[in-house]
């Protein structure tokens, strides 16, 4: 029994490989194609880009945010007069 377990085990670590390479194979040609698109459209890869700086942009200042809060939060809590 042990043994039929371990042989399904490695059935199905043999599957997820060949999964997870095609997958991979899909990925790289999805890549290919869109680097062939902003290449023929280099409005399209501004556009992107600029999207990509603005979230960027708003991760940092969330991260600030939520910094200076805890920092404020801790400040009151441990310096009661």
């Amino acid at each position: 029994m042990c043994l039929k377990m371990s042989e399904d085990l490695a059935k199905g670590t043999l599957n997820l490989e060949e999964e997870i390479g095609s997958q991979n194979k899909i990925l790289k040609n999805t890549s290919s194609k869109i680097d062939t698109i902003l290449s023929k459209f280099p409005v399209i890869g501004k556009v992107l880009s600029s999207i990509k700086f603005h979230k960027y942009k708003e991760k940092i200042i969330l991260g600030l945010v939520i910094g200076l809060i805890l920092y404020l939060g801790l400040y009151l809590i441990f310096n009661k007069h």
